[in-house]
């Protein structure tokens, strides 16, 4: 793409999008909720290449189920994915005295006592449910948090993003200044955040995680790293939609680790909370991300066709959990 073209349409991507920001948070929540059902249907009819996505993920995740039930569930995570994007902006109207008017809490009182024990805390969600809702409730409900963003390609859609993302008192860090910015903040008592199906790039701190029972996920290890240096438990959060547009955020009990568990080990036995979360509601998954890049040179199972070889993941699957594990 030519460089001046380019930077135009980034100019119009952000001024569109600083338009959504600010439209977004004055609709009623009804209104929202209908927003997001048209959108999603309109996404997933005419967005051709993420539907192609979800659905070889799907695919290569769950090779028994039919086409029709990938379909149903490659729709349903697109009206998810709607929902949450728009969620997102719509949340400036949530403060610390009214979000329990939209979310009920279960399991903080877990996290508070660990924190208490462990003067620190890390939570890890997914890109399950409304995964910026249970980033955003953690800070209204007193534990403000730094969480990791990853960059767009356009950057000025950064700022806004990241904006909506600190309404609840959280600091957002760019990936470059994550891990002694975050080692730093648990070691004083704060807290800190990540997303663990991030796909990363093999050559940066990776591991090649076990996922549907045979696949693998290139993914952050900056979680093992946080809790093997600090001693602070991991927290697997989630957070579930209810009827009536609200959601139930679930702060699973917190996870601790031996001494010798290696950093593979603890970012397996994560994932693995997160997976069982999404065998139960796949619909609530972004299945239409390239969760599945990089695939083994004698990889057993078929993976999407975006999938590619790599030397550095071919190291991390051989570092990494066995297979059959």
């Amino acid at each position: 793409m030519k460089p001046r073209w380019k930077a135009f349409r980034y100019r119009l991507e952000a001024i569109a999008m600083r338009g959504v920001a600010a439209a977004i948070p004055r609709l009623p929540r009804s209104w929202l909720l209908g927003l997001a059902a048209c959108a999603a249907a309109l996404f997933y009819r005419f967005d051709a290449r993420s539907r192609r996505v979800a659905l070889e993920n799907l695919r290569a995740a769950f090779p028994g189920l039919s086409a029709r039930r990938r379909d149903l569930i490659a729709r349903g995570a697109a009206r998810n994915f709607a929902r949450t994007f728009l969620d997102l902006f719509w949340a400036r109207n949530l403060t610390a005295d009214n979000y329990r008017n939209y979310c009920t809490i279960e399991g903080f009182e877990a996290v508070e006592a660990s924190r208490a024990r462990a003067n620190g805390s890390i939570l890890c969600c997914a890109h399950f449910g409304n995964f910026e809702w249970a980033s955003l409730v953690t800070g209204f409900a007193g534990l403000p948090t730094l969480i990791v963003a990853q960059e767009f390609k356009n950057p000025g859609l950064d700022a806004i993003f990241n904006g909506a993302r600190a309404v609840s008192g959280h600091r957002i860090l760019p990936r470059t200044q994550v891990m002694l910015k975050m080692l730093r903040a648990v070691k004083r008592g704060g807290s800190a955040g990540l997303l663990v199906d991030l796909t990363l790039p093999p050559e940066m701190p990776a591991v090649a995680l076990r996922a549907f029972g045979g696949l693998r996920i290139c993914a952050t290890i900056l979680h093992p790293i946080l809790h093997q240096r600090t001693g602070v438990p991991i927290t697997p959060v989630s957070a579930w939609p209810r009827r009536g547009g609200g959601y139930r955020i679930t702060f699973h009990p917190p996870m601790d680790f031996p001494p010798g568990a290696t950093r593979a080990e603890i970012a397996q036995a994560v994932w693995d909370c997160h997976e069982a979360l999404i065998r139960r509601r796949p619909t609530l998954w972004l299945w239409s991300y390239k969760h599945f890049r990089y695939r083994p040179e004698h990889a057993e199972r078929e993976y999407p066709w975006y999938a590619m070889e790599h030397p550095d993941f071919e190291r991390l699957v051989r570092e990494g959990p066995p297979a059959d594990a």
